[in-house]
């Protein structure tokens, strides 16, 4: 089996609705929860999975929540 990620600066909503592609990854500069929890609804939505590359870690009052959101949302990976 193969799985087609998709990835981009942003979650893409007309990408997500592709059948051919499987999950949605992104990079948040700088760490950002609700960017991270928009994005993860917005997959979650289409039913595939948000997929978290890298994140900024240069502030630990950004960085704390954006790992606390990714490991409390179900539609994260990380």
């Amino acid at each position: 089996a193969r799985v087609c990620p998709a990835g981009a600066y942003g979650v893409d909503e007309q990408v997500l609705a592709y059948a051919q592609i499987d999950l949605h990854s992104n990079h948040y500069y700088p760490a950002s929860a609700e960017r991270l929890l928009a994005d993860a609804a917005l997959c979650a939505a289409a039913s595939k999975p948000l997929v978290v590359m890298e994140y900024g870690w240069t502030d630990s009052r950004t960085a704390i929540p954006f790992l606390a959101a990714a490991e409390a949302t179900a539609a994260v990976a990380a």
